[in-house]
């Protein structure tokens, strides 16, 4: 049996549902202390107790998980919170790329059907840049999004792109490419990266 401690700075919600603060594994070989521990809330459940994954929370939000004493269901509740200074910063800055993005886009025209595109061109589809690779003409279902053996995902000199898994080594990044991904930024540390980063072949910055 594991002993769960509630965390007092928060009460019991309206379902009856106490915030868990830790989990006490030591043998309980003093029943004195157990049962001052049992009185003061703390709750025994079975070791083998099962627990969902919790959910994926966004900036200025923390996941805690809850458990109700009585029938020992667990529930993950996600709690609003200021965001830290390094959040805030992060929000700028995306804020700022969006609003580049978006007053920059107009200078690549969209993609369009029956156009003979060149290699190195830029051109806009779904909101978002495509470099061509290859010399085509373009038509309905070869676009940008699903057909990456003539388009590529192009970022503006000194914007950092979000990774996007390669299909092959001509996406591939190289050595020293920068990237974000997971609110992170993380630099190649190989050539010819298919992995995604923090699996293999990448530094977080």
């Amino acid at each position: 049996m594991h002993l769960w401690w509630i965390d007092p700075s928060y009460p019991a919600d309206t379902d009856g549902y106490r915030k868990r603060y830790g989990v006490h594994t030591k043998p309980y070989d003093d029943p004195d202390w157990l049962d001052e521990q049992l009185a003061e809330g703390h709750v025994l459940v079975p070791a083998d107790k099962e627990v969902p994954e919790p959910p994926e929370v966004k900036r200025g939000e923390d996941v805690a998980l809850w458990f109700h004493p009585q029938t020992l269901d667990v529930v993950w509740k996600v709690i609003k919170r200021p965001l830290m200074p390094e959040e805030q910063i992060a929000e700028a800055i995306e804020r700022l790329e969006n609003e580049i993005r978006a007053s920059m886009g107009h200078m690549y025209a969209e993609w369009t059907i029956g156009v003979a595109y060149e290699i190195g061109e830029v051109c806009r589809y779904d909101q978002r840049l495509y470099e061509i690779v290859q010399a085509h003409i373009s038509q309905d279902d070869w676009r940008p999004s699903n057909v990456p053996a003539l388009y590529k995902s192009y970022t503006e000199v000194g914007e950092i792109a979000d990774w996007v898994q390669p299909t092959g080594a001509h996406d591939a990044y190289p050595l020293g490419a920068l990237v974000k991904h997971n609110g992170e930024i993380w630099e190649s540390i190989v050539d010819a990266n298919v992995w995604e980063p923090g699996v293999y072949g990448w530094e977080m910055q």
